[in-house]
Formats: C-alpha cells, sequence, structure tokens
C-alpha cells in the first residue's frame, strides 16, 4: 500500500501487485472521490447576500470546507491575490474574516482543493 494525501487527509491506495483491497469499501474509494471533487470555487460581490454568504463586508462563509492549513485556500478581492497573514485570517474551515473591511461591490473569488 502507499499513502496519498489530499485535502490534508492520508489515503492508503494499493500499489502494483497488491491484493484483497478490491473490495468495494475502504481507502481507495474514498481517495478517488476525493481527488475527483478536485477544486472548488466561489464567487461574491461585497455586499450582496448569495449562497452562504451573508453580504458581511468582514467575514465570508463557504458553502463547503477547506483545510484550514494556510495553503489550500486561495482568496482574491478584485483579482489580487491576498495574503493569509497580512490581509484575512482563516478562521475556521468554512470562513474567512478579513484585517480590513470589504468595500461594497468589491468582487470577492475564493478558490480551494
Amino acid at each position: 500500500m502507499t499513502t496519498v494525501q489530499k485535502n490534508g487527509q492520508a489515503y492508503s491506495v494499493p500499489s502494483y501487485g497488491d491484493t484483497g483491497w478490491a473490495q468495494g469499501q475502504g481507502n481507495l474509494s474514498l481517495y478517488l472521490i476525493a481527488l475527483a471533487s478536485g477544486n472548488h470555487r466561489e464567487i461574491y460581490i461585497a455586499g450582496t447576500p448569495s449562497a452562504n454568504y451573508t453580504g458581511s463586508l468582514s467575514v465570508i462563509n463557504l458553502s463547503s470546507s477547506y483545510v484550514n492549513n494556510g495553503q489550500s485556500l486561495d482568496f482574491y478581492i478584485n483579482g489580487v491575490l491576498q495574503d493569509v497573514t497580512l490581509d484575512y485570517a482563516e478562521t475556521s474551515t468554512t470562513a474567512i474574516t478579513v484585517n480590513q473591511n470589504l468595500n461594497m461591490g468589491d468582487r470577492v473569488s475564493l478558490r480551494w482543493r
């Protein structure tokens, strides 16, 4: 077996010559599902409620969770990539808080793996 990481989760997947793993359960199936889920992306206009985003100018709630590690989330304001420590904080696995309030009408784009 080989251990593979995806979104901070470790999966044991079969290596060439392994036997007894194709039983329809376990890590290979879960890994393939995680791999197929790929990237998530959400786009909002600051101040305009949409989906899980309430329209807040300081907190953005995401529709699904991401690995809160400073590496798996890309956050853009008006097309400019923001820095996880200088510009915003990862306050939970489903929310970020900007260090300076957004302006009404700012285009907010988030992408995570």
